[in-house]
């Protein structure tokens, strides 16, 4: 029954942001976007079909579900008290909890990021999958907005098509996984550090970087590491 009331509410609310993202991009740029954003929306559907009625042994994506939605079930009874020592699983510490997290450090991070999702769709496999797509959505939007000053007028729309609208980059980000949740945190990484490297949008990009810098830590360190030595040349550069 979650699934049939949560997702379309958060299908609404993505809809709601997507049209705030084309009142900022000029009709072209919006009709390309318009792709990409239901690209995510089917995409995040499909993926939970695929690992509940193709993969014979599920997948990831339901691992992180089951074991998610308990702890989402003892935050609705408890949240006061079962929610910050969730935040604390999410980031590695010590946490008092009345039962085991699946894994172990970025895997975690990963349940428990799962478990604030569900805590907020209502145990919805459907909506959390969308909850994740459309951040990537959103995130890809970023990364162009990233990337774009760096080419001139007339390949924009190149960036924008392999920002938004590679297929592959598009169907693996949009579910509830490890990917998807550090592609959710790249395009506000990069643009922060634009921001930063022209020297403006300070506060902005403080707030930005904090967050996305801690996810990435979190849950695939690497892409930190890599990504830092990456900034770091071009900034000098």
């Amino acid at each position: 029954m979650e699934d049939f009331i949560f997702t379309p509410i958060v299908f609404l609310v993505g809809l709601g942001i997507h049209q705030v993202v084309l009142k900022r991009h000029t009709a072209a740029e919006g009709q390309l976007l318009t792709i990409g954003f239901f690209g995510h929306v089917v995409s995040s559907a499909v993926q939970v079909l695929l690992v509940t009625y193709y993969y014979t042994y599920g997948g990831d994506l339901l691992v992180y579900f089951r074991n998610a939605v308990p702890i989402a079930e003892a935050m609705r009874l408890d949240f006061a008290g079962i929610a910050p020592e969730v935040a604390k699983t999410f980031l590695h510490w010590e946490a008092n909890l009345p039962f085991e997290v699946y894994g172990g450090a970025t895997s975690g991070s990963m349940t428990a990021a799962a478990a604030f999702v569900l805590f907020g769709v209502g145990n919805s496999v459907y909506a959390a999958s969308l909850v994740f797509g459309l951040a990537s959505y959103l995130s890809q939007v970023m990364l162009y907005h990233a990337l774009r000053p760096e080419f001139r007028a007339e390949r924009h729309r190149d960036v924008l098509v392999g920002a938004t609208l590679l297929p592959s980059a598009v169907f693996w980000s949009s579910t509830m996984l490890k990917e998807p949740l550090i592609m959710a945190a790249l395009g506000p990484m990069l643009l922060a550090l634009r921001w930063l490297a022209e020297g403006r949008r300070r506060a902005a990009s403080v707030a930005l970087r904090v967050p996305t810098a801690v996810v990435m830590a979190m849950v695939k360190p690497y892409v930190l590491m890599a990504l830092s030595v990456a900034a770091a040349v071009v900034y000098v550069w």
